[in-house]
């Protein structure tokens, strides 16, 4: 599966490929329990492994390579039939991910 990813405020455009060597470049922000990168205000790819951006990245512009990786997350229920706290719906990853800041 191929996804087209415009990045306009570079004014570049990448194509990637799940599982294949990836190219992201957006905002080293924060999610709950994990560090993501956020490209044009609206998709997030999280990087794996990882909790938290270090304060030297973290609300900048940052250049991630990786393996891209794609999870669906369903609905999970305890024994109880409570709902659990998670993310639900598809899950954007970058598994051994390198990064560096972008002026």
């Amino acid at each position: 599966m191929l996804l087209k990813l415009c990045l306009f405020f570079s004014l570049s455009c990448n194509s990637t490929e799940v599982n294949k060597d990836t190219i992201i470049i957006g905002k080293a922000l924060n999610a709950k329990h994990s560090a993501v990168v956020v490209v044009n205000d609206s998709v997030s790819y999280y990087i794996d492994g990882m909790d938290y951006w270090d304060p030297k990245y973290y609300d900048k512009k940052v250049k991630v390579i990786g393996k891209l990786s794609k999870v669906v997350n369903e609905k999970d229920t305890t024994d109880d039939g409570l709902l659990k706290q998670a993310i639900i719906g598809t899950m954007l990853i970058i598994k051994k991910a390198k990064w560096i800041l972008v002026n």
